[in-house]
């Protein structure tokens, strides 16, 4: 995005906000930049426009076509720390993450950590 105009970032914003909000009933309040690909300048637009910019801790590495089950549960339970914010993708490549993730929610269960939903960090009601 950061190679966008600012009248596109608001556009490609503002489309997608009302996307989710006819298809939800939900104005978002929360925006993840595609890729994690932004700058000040889009980062400042962004939140101008009322969002709260969240992103992950660190990349699961489930876009990797070579991930297999094993590596991709070894990779998240070696880096992710209290607090972290774990990113998967469920866009149907059927790539390692729907074979590893019940694997990780057990271990990290097993070492006591609990999951959040992110808006609850944030709820601006």
């Amino acid at each position: 995005m950061e190679r966008l105009s600012e009248r596109e970032v608001i556009r490609e914003v503002k489309g997608a906000e009302k996307l989710i909000q006819e298809l939800t009933g939900e104005k978002p309040f929360l925006f993840r930049f595609p890729g994690g690909n932004y700058d000040k300048r889009t980062l400042k637009i962004v939140e101008s426009l009322g969002y709260k910019v969240v992103h992950w801790t660190f990349s699961s590495g489930d876009l990797d076509p070579r991930t297999t089950p094993d590596r991709l549960t070894r990779w998240v339970l070696q880096n992710v720390k209290p607090g972290a914010i774990l990113i998967f993708h469920a866009n149907g490549r059927r790539y390692a993450t729907p074979y590893a993730l019940a694997e990780i929610i057990k271990a990290l269960r097993e070492r006591r950590y609990s999951f959040r939903r992110i808006e609850d960090y944030f709820r601006q009601d």
